[in-house]
Formats: C-alpha cells, structure tokens, sequence
C-alpha cells in the first residue's frame, strides 16, 4: 500500500525521487522543486518531471524507495533534480527573476 502524504501536511524533501497526484492528470513520477512565492495561491509548491512542472495543482505525494542495490540512484536524482530545476527557472522565469524567486 502506498502512503500518500498531503502537500499541506508536510512539505516534501527536495531532490528525491517521489510520486505526485493531481487530480486533472492523475499521479506522475518525478520531483518536488520548491515554492514559487509569486503563485497566486497558498499552494504554491512546485513538482516536475519529463513532461513539464506543476505550481500549486498537486495535492498529495509519496516517497519512492528502490529496491535493494539501488541506493546509488539517491545520490544521482539529487543532481538530476538540481539540474532539473536550473533548466526549469531558466525557461519559465525571466533572466532577472530567477534567482529571486527561489533560493538556490
């Protein structure tokens, strides 16, 4: 069974690898970026993944653990996601803002 976790609960740990639930598009793999402070919405925390970025639409997420031998893809999600969203504020925000919206 899976322990889904409400977004206003607890807020997720950056840069591991997790499952998100929105309910338009039903549940996505990928990662949880942050708060975008400039959303117009206390749910402003950030997801993403290889089709695109969420700000303020999810609603709940759990962790995902890999199985025995895969503890090596921890430490290389952490840089995917780092990655991730440098490329994510590069494309939505422009030059001035990027970093002043979140802490980098």
């Amino acid at each position: 069974m899976i322990n889904w976790i409400k977004i206003e609960d607890e807020i997720p740990e950056e840069g591991k690898r997790l499952l998100y639930f929105f309910e338009g598009t039903g549940v996505w793999a990928g990662f949880y970026y942050g708060r975008d402070e400039s959303y117009p919405s206390s749910n402003d925390h950030v997801f993403g993944c290889e089709a695109g970025f969420l700000t303020g639409d999810v609603t709940h997420y759990c962790y995902i653990d890999y199985p025995e031998g895969g503890e090596w893809r921890v430490e290389a999600d952490k840089e995917f996601s780092k990655e991730a969203k440098k490329e994510m504020l590069h494309s939505r925000y422009p030059l001035g803002l990027r970093n002043s919206i979140w802490n980098q």
